[in-house]
Protein backbone atom coordinates (compact mmCIF):
# COMPACT_ATOMS: atom_id res chain seq x y z
CA UNK A 1 0.00 0.00 0.00
CA UNK A 2 2.87 2.32 -0.74
CA UNK A 3 1.88 5.82 -1.72
CA UNK A 4 -1.41 5.51 0.13
CA UNK A 5 -2.04 8.31 2.60
CA UNK A 6 -4.06 7.47 5.70
CA UNK A 7 -6.56 10.14 6.73
CA UNK A 8 -8.73 10.26 9.81
CA UNK A 9 -12.18 9.05 8.89
CA UNK A 10 -15.09 7.47 10.63
CA UNK A 11 -15.99 3.93 9.67
CA UNK A 12 -19.58 2.91 10.24
CA UNK A 13 -21.48 -0.29 10.85
CA UNK A 14 -23.21 -1.74 13.87
CA UNK A 15 -22.61 1.48 15.83
CA UNK A 16 -23.74 4.48 13.77
CA UNK A 17 -22.81 6.93 16.51
CA UNK A 18 -19.06 6.47 16.15
CA UNK A 19 -18.82 9.96 14.70
CA UNK A 20 -19.40 11.23 18.22
CA UNK A 21 -16.08 9.70 19.30
CA UNK A 22 -13.66 11.91 17.42
CA UNK A 23 -12.32 13.51 20.56
CA UNK A 24 -12.83 17.22 19.81
CA UNK A 25 -15.63 19.37 21.11
CA UNK A 26 -18.85 18.23 22.76
CA UNK A 27 -19.36 16.95 26.29
CA UNK A 28 -17.44 13.73 25.71
CA UNK A 29 -14.28 15.72 25.17
CA UNK A 30 -14.38 17.57 28.47
CA UNK A 31 -11.72 16.55 30.96
CA UNK A 32 -12.83 14.89 34.19
CA UNK A 33 -11.09 15.81 37.39
CA UNK A 34 -9.52 12.37 37.51
CA UNK A 35 -6.39 11.03 39.03
CA UNK A 36 -4.20 8.15 37.97
CA UNK A 37 -2.78 5.62 40.38
CA UNK A 38 -0.38 2.76 39.91
CA UNK A 39 -1.51 -0.70 40.89
CA UNK A 40 0.41 -2.68 43.41
CA UNK A 41 2.17 -5.58 41.76
CA UNK A 42 2.27 -7.42 45.05
CA UNK A 43 -1.32 -6.92 46.14
CA UNK A 44 -2.93 -10.19 47.14
CA UNK A 45 -6.38 -8.76 46.37
CA UNK A 46 -5.57 -7.52 42.87
CA UNK A 47 -7.92 -9.15 40.37
CA UNK A 48 -6.51 -9.62 36.86
CA UNK A 49 -7.82 -6.79 34.71
CA UNK A 50 -5.70 -7.26 31.61
CA UNK A 51 -3.56 -9.90 30.02
CA UNK A 52 -1.67 -10.27 26.76
CA UNK A 53 -3.29 -12.39 24.06
CA UNK A 54 -2.11 -13.44 20.62
CA UNK A 55 -4.50 -11.94 18.05
CA UNK A 56 -4.62 -11.01 14.37
CA UNK A 57 -2.97 -7.75 15.49
CA UNK A 58 -0.17 -9.51 17.32
CA UNK A 59 0.32 -9.90 21.08
CA UNK A 60 -1.86 -7.16 22.56
CA UNK A 61 -3.87 -6.30 25.65
CA UNK A 62 -7.18 -8.04 26.27
CA UNK A 63 -9.37 -8.62 29.28
CA UNK A 64 -9.03 -11.97 31.10
CA UNK A 65 -11.57 -13.51 28.69
CA UNK A 66 -9.60 -12.50 25.60
CA UNK A 67 -11.75 -9.55 24.52
CA UNK A 68 -9.72 -6.76 22.86
CA UNK A 69 -8.91 -3.53 24.69
CA UNK A 70 -8.26 -0.21 22.96
CA UNK A 71 -6.86 3.24 23.69
CA UNK A 72 -8.16 6.55 22.33
CA UNK A 73 -5.73 9.12 20.90
CA UNK A 74 -7.56 12.19 22.30
CA UNK A 75 -7.02 10.86 25.85
CA UNK A 76 -3.30 11.72 25.50
CA UNK A 77 -2.38 9.38 28.34
CA UNK A 78 -4.50 11.35 30.77
CA UNK A 79 -8.17 11.56 31.72
CA UNK A 80 -10.77 9.78 29.63
CA UNK A 81 -12.41 12.01 27.02
CA UNK A 82 -14.95 9.37 25.94
CA UNK A 83 -18.40 9.89 27.47
CA UNK A 84 -22.09 9.68 26.57
CA UNK A 85 -22.57 8.37 23.02
CA UNK A 86 -18.87 7.68 22.71
CA UNK A 87 -18.91 5.51 25.84
CA UNK A 88 -21.88 3.56 24.49
CA UNK A 89 -19.78 2.49 21.52
CA UNK A 90 -16.55 2.24 23.54
CA UNK A 91 -17.41 1.07 27.08
CA UNK A 92 -14.60 1.76 29.55
CA UNK A 93 -12.83 -1.15 31.24
CA UNK A 94 -14.02 -0.72 34.80
CA UNK A 95 -11.68 -1.35 37.72
CA UNK A 96 -12.87 -3.87 40.29
CA UNK A 97 -10.69 -3.03 43.23
CA UNK A 98 -7.00 -2.80 42.48
CA UNK A 99 -6.40 -3.97 38.88
CA UNK A 100 -3.99 -6.86 38.57
CA UNK A 101 -1.85 -8.09 35.69
CA UNK A 102 -2.66 -11.34 33.95
CA UNK A 103 -0.33 -13.40 31.77
CA UNK A 104 2.12 -11.24 29.82
CA UNK A 105 0.99 -7.89 31.23
CA UNK A 106 3.28 -5.57 33.21
CA UNK A 107 1.78 -4.78 36.60
CA UNK A 108 3.91 -1.63 36.91
CA UNK A 109 2.07 -0.13 33.92
CA UNK A 110 -1.40 -0.66 35.41
CA UNK A 111 -3.35 2.10 37.11
CA UNK A 112 -6.79 3.67 37.32
CA UNK A 113 -8.41 6.98 36.48
CA UNK A 114 -11.61 8.39 37.95
CA UNK A 115 -14.45 9.02 35.53
CA UNK A 116 -17.02 11.82 35.87
CA UNK A 117 -19.50 9.46 37.55
CA UNK A 118 -16.93 8.49 40.16
CA UNK A 119 -16.25 5.03 38.74
CA UNK A 120 -12.72 3.80 38.22
CA UNK A 121 -11.37 3.00 34.76
CA UNK A 122 -8.32 0.80 34.22
CA UNK A 123 -5.31 2.45 32.60
CA UNK A 124 -2.18 0.94 31.10
CA UNK A 125 0.90 3.09 30.54
CA UNK A 126 -1.49 5.93 31.52
CA UNK A 127 -3.84 5.12 28.61
CA UNK A 128 -7.49 4.62 29.70
CA UNK A 129 -8.66 1.30 28.27
CA UNK A 130 -11.92 0.57 26.43
CA UNK A 131 -13.88 -2.20 24.80
CA UNK A 132 -15.54 -1.80 21.38
CA UNK A 133 -19.22 -2.73 21.37
CA UNK A 134 -19.21 -4.55 17.99
CA UNK A 135 -16.44 -6.90 19.24
CA UNK A 136 -18.74 -9.70 20.32
CA UNK A 137 -16.24 -12.46 21.05
CA UNK A 138 -12.65 -13.08 22.01
CA UNK A 139 -10.36 -12.36 19.08
CA UNK A 140 -12.59 -9.80 17.37
CA UNK A 141 -10.50 -6.77 16.32
CA UNK A 142 -13.16 -4.60 14.71
CA UNK A 143 -12.17 -1.49 16.65
CA UNK A 144 -8.64 -1.25 15.25
CA UNK A 145 -8.10 2.03 13.34
CA UNK A 146 -11.73 3.16 13.66
CA UNK A 147 -11.81 6.89 13.04
CA UNK A 148 -8.03 6.84 12.83
CA UNK A 149 -7.96 7.31 16.63
CA UNK A 150 -8.69 3.92 18.22
CA UNK A 151 -5.86 1.39 18.59
CA UNK A 152 -4.78 -1.67 20.51
CA UNK A 153 -1.87 -1.66 22.97
CA UNK A 154 1.12 -3.98 23.33
CA UNK A 155 2.50 -5.48 26.56
CA UNK A 156 5.08 -2.71 26.89
CA UNK A 157 2.37 -0.04 26.71
CA UNK A 158 3.10 1.05 23.16
CA UNK A 159 0.23 1.89 20.80
CA UNK A 160 -0.08 -0.55 17.88
CA UNK A 161 -1.16 1.44 14.82
CA UNK A 162 -0.79 -1.34 12.25
CA UNK A 163 -3.66 -2.40 10.03
CA UNK A 164 -3.10 -6.04 9.12
CA UNK A 165 -3.13 -7.35 5.59
CA UNK A 166 -6.55 -8.68 4.66
CA UNK A 167 -8.54 -6.60 7.17
CA UNK A 168 -11.76 -5.38 5.53
CA UNK A 169 -14.31 -3.00 7.02
CA UNK A 170 -16.88 -0.50 5.78
CA UNK A 171 -16.74 3.25 5.42
CA UNK A 172 -19.42 5.84 4.74
CA UNK A 173 -19.24 7.47 1.32
CA UNK A 174 -21.45 10.51 0.66
CA UNK A 175 -22.35 9.29 -2.84
CA UNK A 176 -22.53 5.50 -2.50
CA UNK A 177 -23.41 5.00 1.15
CA UNK A 178 -21.73 2.32 3.23
CA UNK A 179 -19.08 0.58 1.13
CA UNK A 180 -16.22 -1.86 1.62
CA UNK A 181 -12.82 -0.44 2.45
CA UNK A 182 -9.66 -1.38 4.26
CA UNK A 183 -9.77 -0.72 8.00
CA UNK A 184 -7.93 2.56 7.43
CA UNK A 185 -10.30 3.74 4.72
CA UNK A 186 -8.92 2.67 1.34
CA UNK A 187 -11.79 1.88 -1.05
CA UNK A 188 -12.22 -1.71 -2.25
CA UNK A 189 -13.65 -2.79 -5.62
CA UNK A 190 -14.92 -5.84 -7.53
CA UNK A 191 -14.41 -6.67 -11.24
CA UNK A 192 -17.33 -7.80 -13.44
CA UNK A 193 -15.35 -10.45 -15.40
CA UNK A 194 -14.68 -12.33 -12.12
CA UNK A 195 -18.16 -13.85 -12.38
CA UNK A 196 -17.04 -17.38 -11.52
CA UNK A 197 -15.44 -16.31 -8.27
CA UNK A 198 -11.88 -16.53 -9.59
CA UNK A 199 -9.71 -13.52 -10.31
CA UNK A 200 -9.25 -12.67 -13.98
CA UNK A 201 -7.07 -9.63 -13.24
CA UNK A 202 -3.35 -10.25 -13.71
CA UNK A 203 -0.21 -8.58 -15.09
CA UNK A 204 -0.92 -4.96 -16.13
CA UNK A 205 -4.43 -5.24 -14.75
CA UNK A 206 -3.12 -6.26 -11.32
CA UNK A 207 -0.58 -3.43 -11.38
CA UNK A 208 -3.46 -0.96 -11.61
CA UNK A 209 -5.82 -3.00 -9.44
CA UNK A 210 -3.78 -4.72 -6.68
CA UNK A 211 -5.65 -7.62 -5.12
CA UNK A 212 -6.63 -7.51 -1.46
CA UNK A 213 -4.54 -10.36 -0.09
CA UNK A 214 -4.18 -12.08 3.26
CA UNK A 215 -1.49 -14.26 4.78
CA UNK A 216 -3.96 -16.34 6.77
CA UNK A 217 -7.67 -15.60 6.64
CA UNK A 218 -9.67 -12.41 6.15
CA UNK A 219 -10.03 -10.20 9.22
CA UNK A 220 -13.40 -8.58 9.88
CA UNK A 221 -13.40 -4.88 10.66
CA UNK A 222 -16.46 -2.90 11.68
CA UNK A 223 -19.59 -3.14 9.50
CA UNK A 224 -18.91 -6.35 7.58
CA UNK A 225 -20.56 -9.78 7.68
CA UNK A 226 -17.96 -12.44 8.47
CA UNK A 227 -20.11 -15.09 6.77
CA UNK A 228 -19.54 -13.37 3.41
CA UNK A 229 -15.75 -13.68 3.54
CA UNK A 230 -13.78 -16.23 1.55
CA UNK A 231 -10.47 -16.61 -0.25
CA UNK A 232 -9.16 -17.74 -3.65
CA UNK A 233 -5.65 -18.68 -4.70
CA UNK A 234 -3.99 -16.54 -7.33
CA UNK A 235 -1.60 -17.83 -9.98
CA UNK A 236 1.41 -16.67 -7.99
CA UNK A 237 0.25 -18.61 -4.93
CA UNK A 238 -0.93 -15.62 -2.92
CA UNK A 239 -4.32 -15.69 -1.23
CA UNK A 240 -6.89 -13.11 -2.33
CA UNK A 241 -9.80 -12.07 -0.13
CA UNK A 242 -13.34 -12.49 -1.47
CA UNK A 243 -16.57 -11.01 -0.15
CA UNK A 244 -19.92 -12.24 -1.35
CA UNK A 245 -17.80 -14.47 -3.66
CA UNK A 246 -16.29 -11.43 -5.40
CA UNK A 247 -12.47 -11.20 -5.40
CA UNK A 248 -11.50 -7.83 -3.93
CA UNK A 249 -9.12 -5.16 -5.27
CA UNK A 250 -7.72 -1.71 -4.54
CA UNK A 251 -7.18 0.93 -7.24
CA UNK A 252 -3.68 2.39 -7.48
CA UNK A 253 -4.77 6.02 -8.22
CA UNK A 254 -6.76 6.08 -4.95
CA UNK A 255 -4.16 7.89 -2.86
CA UNK A 256 -6.25 9.03 0.11
CA UNK A 257 -8.80 7.50 2.41
CA UNK A 258 -12.23 7.91 0.82
CA UNK A 259 -11.02 8.21 -2.78
CA UNK A 260 -13.30 6.34 -5.22
CA UNK A 261 -11.49 7.05 -8.49
CA UNK A 262 -11.98 3.46 -9.61
CA UNK A 263 -15.77 3.56 -9.51
CA UNK A 264 -17.24 2.79 -12.94
CA UNK A 265 -13.89 2.53 -14.74
CA UNK A 266 -14.61 0.94 -18.15
CA UNK A 267 -18.02 0.09 -16.66
CA UNK A 268 -16.60 -3.08 -15.08
CA UNK A 269 -15.11 -1.88 -11.77
CA UNK A 270 -17.47 -1.14 -8.89
CA UNK A 271 -17.56 -0.58 -5.13
CA UNK A 272 -19.51 -3.04 -2.98
CA UNK A 273 -22.00 -2.53 -0.19
CA UNK A 274 -21.88 -4.22 3.21
CA UNK A 275 -23.91 -7.15 1.83
CA UNK A 276 -21.34 -7.81 -0.88
CA UNK A 277 -23.45 -6.44 -3.74
CA UNK A 278 -21.81 -4.24 -6.40
CA UNK A 279 -23.06 -0.65 -6.55
CA UNK A 280 -23.23 -0.01 -10.27
CA UNK A 281 -23.62 3.71 -10.53
CA UNK A 282 -21.03 6.34 -11.37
Amino acid sequence: MQGYTRKVLVTVGAVALLAACGGSGGDQAGSSSSTSSSSSAGSATAAPAVKVTKTALGDVLTDPNGRLLYMFDPDKQGDSTCYDQCAQAWPPLQAKGTPGAGAGADASLLGTTTRKDGSKQVTYAHWPLYYFAPDQKAGDVKGQAVGGVWWVVSADGKVVRDVPEGMVATTKNKTYGEILASADGRTIYMFDPDKKGQSTCYDQCAAAWPPVTTKDKPIAGVGVDEALFGTVKRKDGTTQVTYGKWPLYYFTPDKNAGDVKGQGVKKVWWVLDAQGKPIKKS
